[in-house]
């Protein structure tokens, strides 16, 4: 999420959304040619099963993977339904829980250098149940 906001900040897009090529293919749209995607990255860690030669038992071993995947803002993407093209209001001034928002994320980053891994994969998670809401709503109905 902070790679986009960047992202976004720096070629001043407006939107908040962004999607995949394939995303934007399966509402019908496509991205602009010659249009740049930002770089994503989906942190998680799969479980597996493996016999200890030594113990004769089976150890559950976690490893951590990380996915990258290009994604695009709506600007960059011609042809979407007519709701995804609404924009954010800007903030006006920087809000007291923001700043202690990050202030705490400052303090659990310097505590554990994985922190930032596993909200990420919670993020990946969060932003698929949105993305499926997402595709579940017809244009029709957010304007009832």
């Amino acid at each position: 999420m902070l790679s986009l906001w960047t992202s976004a900040l720096a070629q001043n897009f407006a939107a908040p959304i962004w999607m995949t090529f394939r995303q934007a293919l399966e509402l019908g749209a496509h991205v602009r040619k010659g249009e740049k995607g930002s770089l994503v990255v989906y942190a998680n860690s799969i479980t597996r099963t493996e016999h200890d030669e030594k113990t004769g038992e089976d150890v559950n071993r976690e490893i951590p993977f990380l996915k990258g995947y290009t994604a695009f803002n709506v600007e960059q993407i011609e042809g979407l339904p007519e709701i995804y093209y609404a924009k954010a209001a800007p903030a006006e001034e920087p809000r007291e829980e923001n700043t202690a928002y990050i202030a705490t994320w400052l303090e659990v980053l310097q505590n554990d250098n994985k922190a930032v891994f596993t909200a990420a994969a919670h993020a990946q998670r969060a932003t698929d149940y949105l993305h499926a809401l997402q595709n579940s709503v017809t244009p029709a109905a957010c304007e009832a």
